[in-house]
């Protein structure tokens, strides 16, 4: 199992972040730099949170926990 989220962040990573990258800065800002949303899990956490829900169906409020 490591091996294969080992891979998936591997090849789903790098994209992710040009992705992310092209959609803010497609936009004009809207707020100042360092306003919003603080994210507290990285790329790595998101995957696995991802997975996670689509394997098992979790609620958002196992997923919290």
């Amino acid at each position: 199992m490591p091996e294969v989220v080992a891979e998936l962040v591997a090849e789903i990573g790098p994209l992710w972040h040009e992705r992310r990258r092209a959609a803010l800065s497609s936009r004009p800002r809207q707020r100042a730099v360092g306003a919003g949303a603080k994210h507290k899990l990285v790329f790595i956490d998101r995957l696995l949170a991802t997975l996670v829900h689509l394997r098992h169906g979790a609620t958002h409020d196992v997923l919290a926990c």
